[in-house]
């Protein structure tokens, strides 16, 4: 087993001196850093509408290069550790001393993942910086901190060519060392800057007074002279203020993606030169960005249902009976769209003595995730999208309110003396029961009695008024009768026959349970969409109204508990791969 680390380092350092991978994970953060210095490049997206688009595309557009440049790489890597050995002979002679092909194989691809995890750590300093120096077409650009990081990677580079000139060092490992060292130093020491500060340093026509000391965090007593913009200052003083830490998590992702095609560029290495390999694993990565529209659907069976269009049920036998028709989820409000129901159609019997119909229902309820609605004896069911989202509009609403309740019941709190009532269920309002929203409701009942008698006062305090005025704005964004956004609902076939109408056959198409081959490439081909979650930290406020966007979103962050199951994905993709190239390997000859 010792022999793997050793074959692993010797094909690390063989990557690491090849030119292109130096060329290619230098350009990829300097590409991230312009594409950030560029004005409008959100088409003019601004921080005061729904979506700042200018920040939200350099995010995603960091992540791409990412990606493009960790495939390429990969491709690369695995061509000139393996291919090229063969080709040249080099590999027959490593496997006429004491070594296995397993070993060699095994070395190989974690000689080739520790060259594509330090790209991806070059790629990483320059997506973070890219979060930090975006700024929106009305902002300012961040002169100060782009300047110093070209500075530090001009350094490295011009230290690997010293140590190549008076140490005779070969430039390009040299030079990536200096690179993994300066990126990080330089970074920090971004990081230390203070933005607004550093622009009005640098803009002499600005009017506003400030000093070079001023732009740095650490600095005691330091701010612009001008009381606006002090209070903003120490706002920002916080280290890693401006950088979106969320993007740890989506770049973690993204080199599960690269380890998995560094397995597949590995496995067509062992015997096709790296243009063939290139272009399967290309292949592989656009069908797999295209997988969930593909065949993910076609796999998973069901169909949206949008405003204006509706659903035929059929039941599966002639005997009227209560059958679970279908079941249905949300789509369009991340916030709700893990709710799922099952519809249940109660269908009319009639008594054979009296010829009357009875039903065991009375109405149309929504308990516990199961909408019942009452139904007469037809052939056919006629479900409109209209009918199930005013069935489910308020279990809908009631979801989206609540972190708006939560809100209310914190700034309520404090705002209320201390003397008032502490209930022993406050701590479980996050449980999702009947019960204890009920009394969730009563508390703040409570609390906005307490409030409205004791309004005149804390108007008058001004430290509180600003406080009492939000208390305010979400009791009213509590109160909206509407479900903000686009709504659509996945359906899934349950009992029965269920069809929708297809505009472009000018017919009813059933929906299908899923097919099987499309479950079977959906299986085999990775599905990049599990890596690239990019929407996950930024605004979905293209689906929400404006003001109620602004108001309740938070940026998210992907959790790591999703990095973990998602590197288990990972794992037997890896694992299927590198078994394939093990074997087509071993059936080589190399002679």
């Amino acid at each position: 087993m010792r022999q793997i680390p050793t074959i692993a380092l010797n094909a690390f350092m063989e990557l690491v001196r090849q030119p292109v991978f130096l060329l290619l994970f230098t350009l990829a953060p300097l590409i991230m850093i312009v594409m950030a210095a560029v004005p409008y490049f959100g088409f003019g997206g601004t921080t005061t509408g729904a979506v700042n688009f200018d920040v939200k595309m350099v995010k995603d557009g960091a992540l791409t290069v990412t990606f493009l440049s960790g495939l390429l790489a990969a491709v690369l890597c695995a061509s000139s550790s393996l291919a090229n050995e063969i080709s040249s002979g080099t590999a027959l002679a490593v496997l006429s001393k004491p070594v296995s092909r397993l070993h060699f194989i095994l070395g190989k691809y974690f000689g080739i993942v520790g060259a594509i995890t330090l790209g991806a750590y070059f790629n990483l300093i320059g997506t973070l910086l890219a979060s930090r120096q975006a700024y929106d077409a009305y902002g300012n650009p961040d002169l100060v901190g782009i300047i110093t990081f070209f500075i530090f990677i001009g350094l490295a580079y011009l230290l690997a060519a010293a140590a190549n000139y008076f140490m005779q060092k070969p430039f390009v490992p040299t030079a990536v060392t200096f690179m993994a060292i300066g990126m990080t130093i330089g970074f920090l020491v971004i990081c230390m800057q203070e933005k607004t500060t550093a622009w009005y340093y640098v803009d002499s026509g600005a009017g506003i007074e400030a000093s070079f000391w001023d732009i740095w965090k650490f600095t005691e007593n330091s701010g612009l002279k001008d009381g606006e913009i002090w209070a903003k200052r120490d706002q920002d003083r916080l280290f890693f203020a401006e950088v979106d830490l969320g993007l740890l998590q989506l770049s973690a992702l993204l080199l599960l993606g690269l380890w998995i095609l560094s397995a597949i560029a590995l496995c067509c290495s062992t015997r096709l030169s790296w243009m063939p390999s290139l272009m399967i694993c290309s292949g592989v990565f656009i069908l797999g960005l295209m997988s969930d529209y593909m065949m993910g659907k076609a796999a998973t069976g069901g169909g949206v249902l949008r405003p204006g269009e509706y659903l035929l049920w059929e039941p599966s036998s002639k005997e009227p009976a209560v059958e679970d028709a279908f079941d249905m989820e949300p789509r369009g409000i991340r916030r709700i769209s893990g709710l799922n129901y099952s519809v249940r159609l109660n269908l009319t019997q009639v008594e054979k003595t009296t010829g009357n119909f009875v039903s065991p229902y009375q109405g149309e309820t929504l308990d516990n995730g199961v909408l019942t609605v009452d139904y007469g004896i037809t052939n056919s069911v006629r479900l409109t999208y209209e009918d199930l989202r005013a069935k489910v509009e308020i279990d809908l609403k009631t979801n989206w309110n609540d972190p708006i309740y939560e809100a209310m019941l914190l700034v309520g709190r404090q705002l209320l003396p201390g003397e008032f009532p502490v209930e022993q269920w406050e701590g479980s309002f996050s449980k999702a029961s009947t019960q204890y929203r009920e009394k969730r409701f009563l508390l703040l009942d409570r609390i906005m009695v307490a409030l409205e008698e004791k309004q005149t006062d804390l108007e008058r305090d001004p430290a509180t008024k600003d406080r009492w005025e939000n208390f305010q704005y979400l009791a009213s964004q509590a109160k909206l009768k509407t479900t903000p956004g686009h709504l659509a609902f996945w359906v899934f076939p349950g009992e029965g026959k269920l069809m929708k109408w297809d505009e472009r056959e000018e017919k009813h198409v059933p929906l299908h349970e899923g097919h099987g081959w499309a479950k079977i490439l959906y299986v085999l081909i990775p599905n990049w969409q599990l890596f690239w979650l990019s929407d996950s930290v930024t605004p979905e406020a293209e689906e929400l109204a404006e003001l109620r966007a602004s108001m309740s979103y938070k940026e998210g962050q992907v959790p790591w508990k999703y990095v973990g199951s998602a590197s288990l994905y990972a794992g037997f993709y890896i694992l299927v791969m590198l078994a394939g190239a093990i074997w087509l390997f071993e059936n080589r000859e190399l002679s």
